[in-house]
């Protein structure tokens, strides 16, 4: 959601010119809601590639999500590819210890902007310029909080044509 507070990015979106999973795959490289992953005792010596670096059997390794998809090596990888075509961030994780469901997490997250959007189509950040702060947890990334606002007169009326709808939403 934070790139939608981007004018640009609110516009194309409004405009069909990028749809909601590539801002939300986008988020997903540049903002994981998950930062850390729970410590993991290391079962092996392990030399890390490139560098003489080694983590001895036994060490206490925390992996930090929070800057594996900020390596600026692959910035131009991630600019000539699509944001929604290119799945490879590890905001879900990755092997045994991967989301059992991104898919759904996925499909749940777009409903909700969707529905959002269709309700509430004025809705803006009260203060766009306010920089984001950020919450103190050390293993999620969320905003403390994000003021936003509506014409509520315009939602009500919103409101009252999607409910006679024949499904009620659009």
């Amino acid at each position: 959601m934070l790139l939608a507070r981007l004018e640009e990015t609110r516009g194309d979106l409004r405009g069909w010119l990028r749809d909601i999973p590539g801002v939300m795959a986008e988020v997903l490289w540049d903002h994981a809601p998950v930062q850390q992953l729970i410590a993991r005792i290391a079962t092996a010596d392990v030399v890390l590639d490139d560098t003489s670096a080694l983590i001895p059997r036994g060490s206490l390794v925390v992996p930090s999500l929070a800057g594996a998809n900020l390596d600026g090596a692959f910035d131009e990888m991630r600019k000539a590819s699509a944001y929604e075509d290119n799945g490879s961030h590890v905001a879900f994780g990755n092997g045994a210890h991967e989301c059992p469901a991104p898919e759904e997490a996925r499909v749940i997250v777009q409903g909700g902007v969707d529905r959002l959007w269709t309700r509430l189509p004025d809705i803006h950040l009260t203060h766009p310029a306010q920089a984001v702060e950020w919450g103190d947890s050390i293993l999620t990334r969320m905003p403390k909080h994000l003021s936003a606002s509506w014409d509520p007169t315009q939602a009500h009326h919103r409101g009252e044509a999607l409910a006679h709808t024949p499904t009620g939403d659009r």
